[in-house]
C-alpha cells in the first residue's frame, strides 16, 4: 500500500492532482454475462455490493486530465457530473438507468433497516440537502447541485427525489449501463483511499470441523473450541480473477522505483544453488541503476543536466 501510494504521488508530480474519482460496478445484466451463462441454465447473482471480498467486481479509478481540461469552476464540474434525476420524457433511457443504478437507498426515516444506516443515520450522508448550485467547500470537497425541481423516481416502492441521487456522468452511464459513480477530486486523500481500500485485508470465515460418534456411550470428548479455524475466505469471483491472471491494479504513465545505496552496498540477487564465484562475477559486471546514473554523468552531456528522478525519462 505504501509503495503504491508513493508511486501515485510520482504521477501527481508529473501530471498534477487527479480530477475525477470513478467507481464502476459490474452489472450482472450485461449481455456478455448473460450470453456466457445461458448455455448452463445459470443466472448471474450479486451476493453483496463489495467486490474485493465477495460478489461481482468493481473498480476504483483516479483519472488525471490535461491541465487545460481540468475543472476550474462549478460550471465545469456540472458539465461532466450530474447529481440529479433526468427528465423522464426527454431523456427516457438515461432516466431509466439513473433509476436503476444511481439512486441511493431508500434509507433514513424511509428505511431504518437499510445497510447504510449506522447509529440511526446514513453513513453515506443521504438524503443530502437541496442545493441550487455546485460549490467547493473549504476542505476542497465538492457540494453538487441537488436542486428542488420536483423530479422524483421510485425505488423499492418508495418515492425518492434528487437528494438520493449518486453523482454520475451521463455519457459513461449510457455507454456502460451499470453503477458508475463519478466524483470531482483535487486532493491526495483520494489516492490514499484508493490503496487503503484495496489492501484493507482479506475476508475471513470461521469454519468448524468435528467428528460425529454413532455410539451414545462414547467417552471421546470433542473440544469444540479447538475445532474452530479462522480462515481466509476467497470467493469464486476473486479466485477466477486471480487464476486468469487479471491485473489487480494499473498505473499510467509507468512508474520506475529508483533504488539508492552506499558504495558497494547494492542489492545482489542470486539463486541458492549458484556458486559464490559466479555470484560475485555477475554482481561486479552488472551496474545498479544508481551506479548507472553516475557513469552516464561521466559519459553524456545530457545526463549531467538531469536529476536521478528525471533520468528514466531519457535513458533506459
Amino acid at each position: 500500500m505504501y509503495n503504491n501510494f508513493k508511486d501515485t504521488f510520482a504521477i501527481c508530480k508529473y501530471a498534477g492532482y487527479p480530477s475525477y474519482f470513478i467507481t464502476i460496478t459490474c452489472n450482472p445484466d450485461w449481455t456478455e454475462i448473460k450470453d456466457c451463462v445461458v448455455d448452463y441454465s445459470l443466472k448471474p447473482i450479486v451476493y453483496t455490493v463489495e467486490f474485493q471480498k465477495h460478489g461481482l467486481p468493481h473498480c476504483h479509478i483516479l483519472l488525471f486530465v490535461q491541465p487545460a481540461e481540468k475543472p476550474r469552476s462549478s460550471d465545469d464540474i456540472d458539465h461532466h457530473i450530474s447529481a440529479e434525476i433526468p427528465d423522464e420524457h426527454t431523456q427516457p433511457k438515461l432516466y431509466s438507468l439513473v433509476q436503476k443504478f444511481m439512486i441511493h437507498g431508500p434509507c433514513g426515516v424511509l428505511n431504518m433497516s437499510s445497510q447504510c444506516m449506522v447509529n440511526g443515520r446514513c453513513s453515506k450522508f443521504y438524503p443530502v440537502p437541496f442545493r441550487e448550485k455546485t460549490s467547493i467547500d473549504s476542505a476542497g470537497f465538492p457540494k453538487y447541485k441537488w436542486s428542488d425541481n420536483g423530479r422524483s423516481t421510485t425505488k423499492r416502492n418508495v418515492n425518492l427525489d434528487n437528494r438520493f441521487t449518486v453523482p454520475y456522468n451521463a455519457t459513461l452511464l449510457l455507454k456502460y449501463g451499470c453503477h458508475i459513480n463519478v466524483e470531482y477530486t483535487c486532493q491526495t486523500s483520494a489516492i490514499k483511499y484508493l490503496f487503503k481500500y484495496v489492501h484493507k485485508g482479506n475476508n475471513r470465515v470461521t469454519a468448524s470441523f468435528f467428528c460425529s460418534h454413532d455410539s451414545a456411550d462414547s467417552d471421546v470428548t470433542v473440544d469444540e473450541i479447538q475445532n474452530y479455524y479462522d480462515c481466509r475466505y476467497i470467493s469464486s469471483c476473486e479466485a477466477s480473477w486471480r487464476l486468469f491472471g487479471f491485473e489487480i491494479q494499473y498505473k499510467e504513465p509507468n512508474i520506475i522505483r529508483l533504488p539508492f545505496h552506499l558504495p558497494n552496498e547494492q542489492n545482489v540477487l542470486y539463486e541458492d544453488h549458484q556458486l559464490i564465484e559466479n555470484v560475485i562475477d555477475a554482481a561486479v559486471s552488472k551496474d545498479s541503476m544508481f551506479i548507472g546514473w553516475f557513469k552516464d554523468n561521466k559519459n553524456f552531456d545530457l545526463a549531467r543536466t538531469l536529476t536521478y528522478a528525471e533520468m528514466p525519462s531519457f535513458f533506459v
